[in-house]
């Protein structure tokens, strides 16, 4: 979740978050932003990667630019397993 009132932050950052976010393209399952409910702001992001545990995943969590800048007023970490991946053609 964003720190509310940050995007001239964010934006400033934005190339070293899509560098950092390019090193584990090849773990990213879907990644992108959240929005408000008119879909006008960017509230926050999702993230959703493969990890070998959970120390793996807070590593890329801590690792993330906005994050280390203080731009993320929070960030949660889940272990979920994809049961459908459509756009991987798994069943």
């Amino acid at each position: 979740m964003d720190t509310p009132g940050l995007g001239d932050e964010m934006y400033d950052l934005a190339e070293e978050h899509w560098s950092s976010m390019d090193r584990f393209a090849d773990r990213l399952v879907l990644r992108g932003p959240t929005l408000s409910e008119d879909g006008e702001e960017h509230t926050g992001s999702v993230h959703v990667v493969e990890a070998a545990d959970r120390a793996a995943a807070e590593r890329f969590a801590d690792g993330e630019p906005y994050w280390r800048a203080g731009l993320y007023r929070k960030v949660t970490a889940f272990r979920a397993v994809v049961l459908l991946d459509r756009a991987l053609g798994r069943p």
